[in-house]
């Protein structure tokens, strides 16, 4: 019935019928603006971040061309640090989860998504192993690392619908990201 009805340009309605792509157990609704956003690819300083471990505008706007965020889609943004990523997907329409293995920083995320105005969701956990809990992706970023590093990639690679991006400081793991 929805689906046939004419509706005013102003109206924006989500409906998620899949609930097996549900972000919570309640109803949400979907954090998107109206119009998008001024900017995007803010620069470091818009984010409270750990000793400059934040991706770096410029990093961050490739990752965001290439994830294309947008409404309805859902973006995880694994080893989120600060969320920045997230965060921006978030201004940008999309459903986002910024998982961190940290409580600090998680936190980081938490207050990052609240400064922005941006609902996102916050994952206190490591991965690989706390990603087959949460709802199959449309893109995934992967930014910091550590030795999971291949198994975060390849179990985002077998999930996601679109992207995978990963962002790596150190050349030499290039191959192994790669070969994920």
């Amino acid at each position: 019935e929805a689906a046939a009805r004419t509706w005013p340009d102003e109206v924006s309605v989500v409906l998620c019928l899949d609930t097996s792509r549900a972000l919570a157990d309640a109803p949400r609704a979907l954090a998107g603006p109206r119009r998008p956003p001024a900017g995007w690819a803010l620069p470091e300083d818009a984010f409270a971040h750990r000793d400059s471990m934040i991706t770096k505008y410029e990093v961050r706007a490739l990752a965001l061309a290439r994830l294309g965020p947008r409404p309805g889609d859902l973006v995880w943004d694994v080893g989120a640090g600060s969320g920045s990523v997230a965060v921006e997907c978030a201004r940008l329409g999309a459903a986002a989860v910024a998982v961190e293995r940290t409580a600090d920083g998680a936190e980081r995320c938490r207050a990052n998504a609240a400064a922005h105005g941006v609902d996102l969701q916050t994952v206190h956990g490591t991965a690989p192993d706390v990603l087959a809990e949460l709802p199959e992706p449309d893109a995934v970023f992967v930014g910091g690392g550590g030795r999971e590093l291949e198994a975060i990639v390849s179990a985002c690679a077998l999930r996601a619908r679109r992207a995978v991006v990963v962002t790596l400081a150190a050349l030499d793991r290039v191959p192994a990201v790669r070969a994920a």
